[in-house]
């Protein structure tokens, strides 16, 4: 199914609607107003579900959905928070910013915090993890329960996930980390600045581009 976020021309209310490509087959999902902001997805899909955000009165609620009305219900109400970013999905679970924090969801209430505290960056890693700089110069990652640190060293540019392996930049030389302190490492020696554009051949090979000067 698609789940779709439909903005209604009467009162500009933005609602979930799901549909199977036919016209009976597209439904309201529930009739309240889904969170969107420019850079935020309005629907972010977790495994053979959807997440949403609905702006309640004076904070934000974390819906699921598997398409239809009765698979359609309030995971979380996130009192104080009243914006989102940042939205992933890793494996069966949901990674968002709010508040300066980073939260997860495995679509139960119990299952919906806060991690710890986030500067922005971070990137998915198999098989439902992530790996994420937290405080200064800090990177971390967290399998959606416990978060632990992985190495204190600067971080240039952004995360970038090849599914086991997160890549990123660090004083001009490239790393990897598969989630573990022992597995975060130097890989390669000579300068590689703004590596970017990861990807992972055939071969097994990750594949990036970098300038050497």
């Amino acid at each position: 199914f698609a789940l779709l976020a439909c903005r209604s021309s009467s009162d500009f209310v933005t609602r979930p609607w799901a549909s199977d490509g036919s016209l009976a087959g597209t439904v309201l999902l529930v009739d309240a107003g889904v969170y969107s902001a420019s850079s935020t997805p309005a629907v972010t899909a977790v495994g053979t579900r959807a997440f949403f955000f609905v702006s309640a009165s004076s904070n934000l609620q974390l819906w699921s959905s598997d398409g239809t009305t009765g698979g359609t219900s309030l995971v979380a109400d996130l009192p104080g928070i009243s914006s989102v970013s940042q939205l992933v999905a890793s494996g069966a679970l949901l990674y968002f910013n709010a508040g300066g924090n980073l939260w997860v969801s495995d679509g139960t209430a119990a299952g919906t915090h806060a991690i710890r505290s986030l500067s922005g960056k971070f990137a998915p890693l198999a098989p439902q993890g992530l790996v994420f700089v937290g405080g200064f110069n800090q990177l971390w990652a967290t399998d959606g329960a416990d978060a632990g640190l992985l190495a204190s060293l600067p971080i240039d540019g952004d995360l970038s996930s090849t599914g086991d392996r997160v890549w990123f930049g660090s004083s001009a030389k490239l790393w990897a980390t598969d989630g573990t302190a022992p597995g975060t490492r130097q890989v390669y020696g000579p300068t590689a600045a703004n590596a970017a554009n990861f990807a992972v051949g055939g071969d097994g090979r990750a594949y990036f581009s970098a300038s050497d000067s």
